[in-house]
């Protein structure tokens, strides 16, 4: 796995997501990259593809997670990142295409809004 092979202070698990509520702007860009990726490569197999929805599904609930650390951390979004953005509007996309669960879709509209 990728994330494994990154240095110890870059490797990140839903897990320290929920532990560790500090944000780190310049270590998530990474962690956001890699998402945009995941969601982005599984989109059109969404609908064909019980792997596909899962894999969207954990990242959307990652990407939940770090947003909620943000917020713990810097109160506002005012200064957040294109990386966020652009992740949220993925997420977004893919809880729309109707197969994925839409638990968090109300947390990232209010982001972009």
């Amino acid at each position: 796995n990728w994330r494994t092979a990154l240095a110890d202070e870059m490797q990140w698990s839903r897990e320290t997501f929920m532990k560790d509520k500090h944000y780190d702007p310049t270590t998530c860009c990474v962690w956001y990259h890699y998402y945009m990726a995941l969601l982005s490569y599984n989109k059109p197999f969404v609908s064909n593809s019980i792997e596909s929805r899962q894999v969207i599904e954990n990242s959307i609930e990652d990407l939940y997670h770090i947003l909620e650390n943000w917020k713990l951390t810097f109160k506002t979004f005012e200064k957040c990142s294109l990386y966020m953005v652009y992740s949220a509007i993925l997420a977004i996309q893919c809880m729309e295409t109707g197969n994925i669960k839409m638990d968090y879709y109300r947390s990232f509209s209010e982001f972009l809004s």
